[in-house]
Parts: structure tokens; sequence; C-alpha cells
């Protein structure tokens, strides 16, 4: 019997992934203050608006595709050592070849002018002193964190409850829309255990109850959603689910992002913010599910190129990002050129990594989990 391949979740796991690239190069260049490693002289509030564009979909989409793929892989043997060498041990790997160096580069930030000045003796006795330093009144500091790798120690939790709860997980959900009902529900009741009216950051080195429940909610889901796989929906109805996720989307970020900059002046209560932010965030991540389906459900060489580059060019590309800030953010340019200019100059960058370096190599093979 031939073997399935959905290559529409192939697809959209490598474009929540390569949605990093231009999500973390917004940082620098919104009105609101995300204690980013700078803020460019040059910003505006439709990055502000795009970014939590971003925010509302791309982890729940990541997070019910790794659902569904636990549940096509969970019984086929070894799965927590595949697992394991796929997720653990490439999140402690580059914690130790990114993180590390990106939370040095971030404190030195705190003197630009040294930085710029290449002052290596002051710099190097400031990491030092600074490295582990808590936050203070005049600076914001994160805590200890996984950095952009965070998703990783979410995940391979997860693998690890799936196996001793598997047999609780296949508890019959015989409707595919009370399926939906129930996951939307609690994903909606779940928003109210945030710190904010919005989903918490991950920035902590151990799974937060709150997002823990959140993404939870949405990997149950994918997992479920192997059972009803052979639904499908028509071209129309998909695009009119997703056209629909898109304006509720817009419209959430705008409301958002107008409670931070008041740029309206709407006060909307949070169970209202939380209730569209749901609907919005669902009705995303199904319409773009099923549209794939319809519509990129073949295989395709150049679109698989970057299916298997996707893993490696989200590790890689922060520090490309970061570097690319601290560079243009001494260039008078606009926001609407940086910003373009730092997410392509991020992309081509890290492919060119990949293919020269990494593709078919012993780290390509390291993060595939195939040594």
């Amino acid at each position: 019997m031939s073997k399935v391949r959905y290559h529409y979740f192939d697809y959209l796991r490598a474009i929540a992934m390569l949605l990093g690239i231009p999500l973390h190069a917004c940082l620098a260049y919104g009105e609101i203050e995300y204690h980013w490693v700078l803020k460019d002289p040059s910003h505006s509030y439709l990055i502000d608006i795009g970014l939590d564009f971003l925010r509302l979909f791309r982890m729940p989409l990541f997070f019910v595709i790794s659902g569904f793929f636990t549940a096509l892989t969970i019984d086929k043997g070894l799965f927590l050592k595949k697992r394991t060498r796929r997720l653990l041990y490439p999140l402690l790997v580059f914690f130790i070849l990114l993180i590390v160096p990106l939370k040095m580069a971030w404190v030195l930030m705190e003197v630009p002018d040294k930085l710029y000045a290449l002052d290596f003796p002051f710099l190097l006795q400031y990491g030092m002193e600074n490295f582990f330093a808590p936050a203070t009144a005049e600076k914001f500091r994160h805590p200890p964190n996984w950095g952009h790798l965070w998703f990783l120690m979410y995940l391979y939790v997860f693998s690890l409850i799936s196996v001793p709860l598997k047999n609780l997980i296949k508890i019959k959900v015989q409707k595919y829309w009370l399926l939906i009902l129930i996951c939307f529900t609690a994903s909606f009741l779940s928003l109210f255990t945030m710190e904010s009216h919005w989903v918490d950051q991950p920035f902590r080195m151990y799974p937060m109850v709150s997002l823990f429940t959140y993404y939870g909610i949405f990997f149950f889901f994918g997992w479920k959603l192997f059972g009803f796989k052979d639904i499908s929906l028509s071209k129309t109805p998909s695009l009119l689910i997703l056209g629909t996720g898109i304006a509720l989307a817009v419209l959430r970020s705008y409301l958002e992002v107008d409670t931070h900059l008041n740029l309206a002046g709407y006060s909307l209560p949070v169970w209202s913010l939380n209730l569209l932010g749901a609907l919005s965030t669902w009705t995303l991540v199904l319409g773009t599910i099923y549209s794939f389906k319809n519509f990129f459900n073949k295989s395709n060489k150049k679109i698989s190129y970057f299916v298997d580059a996707s893993y490696f060019i989200y590790l890689i590309h922060l520090p490309i990002i970061i570097g690319l800030h601290i560079l243009f953010n001494q260039i008078e340019l606009s926001w609407a050129i940086k910003f373009p200019l730092v997410t392509l100059i991020s992309l081509i960058g890290s492919t060119i990594i990949f293919h020269f370096i990494v593709k078919d190599k012993l780290i390509d093979r390291f993060l595939k989990g195939s040594y």
C-alpha cells in the first residue's frame, strides 16, 4: 500500500516556520514598545497591526499541524526516540550556539555607543557583568528563556505526554462540528488566563500554564483532526472562510493596537477582544488548511525545497535579523524600505547558508533526527 503524503500540511508547516522571519523583522519598526534589541528611528503602527495579525494564527496553525502529524506517527514505533532527536537535541544545541550569544548581543545593545565604536575591552567586561543581571527600573531585561526556540520545548512536552495520554485522547468525538465547537470554546476561555488581553509571551524556561493550555488545545484539535482527515470543503467555501478570517483578524489586530496606542480611542471589554481573537484565529486556521488542501495538495519540487529548509532557516534567521536591525538603525531610510529589506535579506541569507553549508550534510541529518 502506498504511503499517503499530506503535502498541504507539509507546506503549511514550512510557511508557519518561515513567517517567523517577517514577524521578528517587524519588532524594530512598530510604534508599540516590544522590548526588542532596539527600536528603529522610523516606525509605524501599520507594522504593529501586521505583527498582531501574524501572531493571531501562525503558532495555533503550527500546533494544529504538529498534533495531526503526532496522530499520524505515534503508533509507528520509536516515537519518543525520534521526537527527542528532532526536538530536544536541536533545542539544547541551538540554545547554546544561538540563544546564549544573542543574549550577549542583547545586553551589549544597552551600550550602543560602545558597541558601534567596537570598544572590545569595555564590551567584554560589561557583557560578563550584566549577562545574568536582572531587570532594573532603567533597563528592561527578559528573564531566562529559550528565545525563538520556545515552541520546541512545548512541542516536546506535548510529545512526552501524548504517549501516556494516547488512550484518553482516543475518546471519540463523533461530529466534526462538535470538535470545532469544543476546541473553539476552550481556546476562548483559555484567553482569560493570560496576563493581558492577548496571548502571553513565552519568556520562561518552563511551560507556562496559560500557553500550555492555549496551544495544547490546538495540538489536541490537530490530533483529533487526523480522524476527520477525509473531510474537505470545496474551493469557494474554503476561500470564504479564509477571507472572513482575514477580515476579522485585521479588525482584531487594529483594535489590539488601538488599546496600546489609542489610535481611535476605542475602549472595548476584554471578553469582546478575546471573542474576536478566537473567531479570527479559528477562521484563519481552518480557512488556510482547507484552501491549501484544495490548491496545494500535490508534490512540488520547488516548494518541497523550502519544506526541507524551513526548520534550519527558522533556527538561524534571528541573529541575521538582529544584525540587520543594528546595521540599518544607522541608515536614514523609511521603515517601509527597511522592513521588507530585512525580511528578504534574512530569508535569502538563511537559504544560502542552508544550501551550501547544511543541506544533505551532518547538520541537516541532525535536524531531521536521521543520524
